[in-house]
């Protein structure tokens, strides 16, 4: 993903795994017991992210994993609800607030003030935003996956 959406990709992979309340989570773990746990997140290398989600499961059982991401990937409407972007972007407001009273803790932030930042248009996001980049961009066609 470009750097431009770079933090709006990083909201998306908390909306879908970021949590026990996270659709990855109840669906893969709660409904179907395929993990003990699975996330969403974002590796940045240069101007470019890299989404990924990670799990471990049995083998054998990749399949059955790979089918329910999949379902929640192609299911939008469903799964990234207004509820839960509120309490991602809540959760984000509170975390930039704890940031700015450590500010100082780390002295990349000090020196390079305009680096990537998931708050920089926070206060301006909203979920219409984040569904018409996940529409565009979260097609599973364009998922690379990789069992090991």
């Amino acid at each position: 993903f470009p750097v431009t959406i770079v933090d709006k990709i990083k909201i998306i992979a908390k909306l879908l795994g970021h949590g026990l309340e996270s659709p990855l989570y109840k669906e893969v773990r709660e409904k179907n017991a395929l993990c003990y746990s699975i996330k969403s997140d974002i590796d940045r290398f240069n101007q470019q992210a890299l989404f990924k989600i990670q799990t471990l499961t049995q083998k054998g059982q990749e399949d059955k994993v790979r089918d329910i991401i999949t379902k929640v990937i192609k299911n939008p409407t469903k799964y990234i609800t207004k509820e839960r972007f509120d309490i991602i972007k809540n959760n984000l407001i509170v975390q930039r607030e704890e940031d700015e009273i450590n500010r100082y803790q780390n002295i990349q932030d000090v020196l390079n003030p305009e680096k990537f930042s998931i708050y920089r248009d926070l206060d301006k996001l909203n979920m219409k935003k984040i569904l018409d980049i996940y529409e565009d961009k979260f097609n599973i066609k364009n998922f690379t996956i990789d069992t090991d």
